[in-house]
């Protein structure tokens, strides 16, 4: 089982009273002490579009199994750190009404902003090598999260990135003049179904159509229970029963529309990988990051990259709901592949 604590951190005053909603899990004291010997390692995860911070717990869960099972010496993740982007799940709904008045306010500078303010929060642990691990859009966010820290002095000592919703200066000119999956989902969020009558009828009809139907039980069950929210809402004022999505659909579409922060968060990347180890995932089932898109990764990590490119077969682009724990074992290899120095806070 994981200690998990829930943690409100306040947004800067530029952002008109945004709150950022986190979780803070750690292994049980018996874990800790098995790997007490060990250099602590704190890891920061942050979720993909349409979903949530606690989508990563079964992961997380796996990940703390594996280093339990290690023994003494091993890798030492002293804690996982998980947080919403601002406008999905409990975030979502805590920020809805600042949503409503500035509906653009989440971009590149807003994800830079939000990690940074965990990162100087004094929260995470004094002296962990502190490992971000993004998915789909959480990874462009947390990649542009370090633009304004030099190279030499970068908040992370390694990123992993999971199905990166980054994209190639070339591949984003030709964005609307062909039909991409990135788009056509980014369409369909527009009018697709948010309302439904109950959180049961709502897992029947998310459990019968793509990708949902393709995730794990347990995956399908934290959504249900953490990407919807009881109505009414700001959204729907007047529809007093049933649930709705956390984050809503114009929120959702615009999310997906961000895409000068796909080709900066790729450029970015291009120069972190020069300098701490950057670890790619896939899935061998291509559907929204086309294999276009997926160009411009191949395209670093064949150059001077201290990282890897691993390839799950089988699942497509929410690897986090389809196979959580064959995820946790490829970013505990990943992980086990880098040495980490003490370092004093950023």
């Amino acid at each position: 089982m994981l200690n998990i604590t829930d943690v409100i951190l306040p947004g800067e005053s530029r952002d008109d009273g945004l709150v950022y909603s986190l979780q803070c899990c750690r292994p049980n004291d018996g874990d800790i002490l098995q790997t007490r010997n060990s250099l602590p390692v704190a890891l920061v995860f942050v979720h993909g579009v349409s979903l949530h911070k606690e989508a990563w717990l079964p992961l997380i869960e796996r990940l703390f199994a594996i280093q339990a099972a290690a023994g003494p010496g091993a890798l030492h993740i002293s804690e996982a750190w998980t947080i919403d982007l601002i406008n999905h799940g409990q975030a979502g709904h805590m920020n809805e009404r600042s949503l409503l008045r500035y509906p653009e306010t989440f971009g590149g500078n807003q994800s830079n902003r939000m990690l940074r303010t965990l990162l100087g929060s004094g929260l995470i642990q004094e002296g962990a090598s502190i490992v971000a691990v993004g998915h789909s859009g959480g990874a462009v966010a947390m990649v542009l999260s370090t633009i304004g820290y030099p190279l030499w002095n970068l908040p992370y000592t390694s990123v992993i990135v999971i199905e990166p919703a980054m994209m190639p200066r070339s591949v984003y000119a030709g964005i609307f003049s062909e039909p991409t999956p990135w788009v056509t989902v980014m369409e369909a969020t527009k009018s697709r179904k948010d309302i439904w009558p109950t959180r049961e009828a709502a897992r029947e009809w998310f459990g019968k159509r793509l990708p949902w139907s393709r995730w794990h039980p347990r995956s399908l069950d934290l959504f249900v229970e953490k990407a919807l929210r009881q109505l009414p809402t700001a959204t729907y004022p007047d529809v007093h029963t049933g649930v709705t999505l956390s984050c809503t659909r114009k929120q959702e579409s615009l999310s997906y529309s961000r895409f000068e922060d796909c080709v900066d968060s790729l450029e970015r990347l291009r120069e972190l990988s020069t300098v701490i180890p950057v670890h790619c995932i896939l899935g061998s089932v291509t559907s929204i990051v086309s294999h276009k898109m997926r160009q411009g990764i191949f395209d670093i990590c064949r150059g001077e990259s201290l990282g890897s490119v691993t390839v799950l077969e089988g699942v497509g682009h929410f690897i986090v709901q389809e196979d959580p724990d064959r995820l946790a074992n490829t970013i505990w290899g990943a992980l086990n592949k880098q040495t980490f120095a003490s370092r004093s806070r950023l």
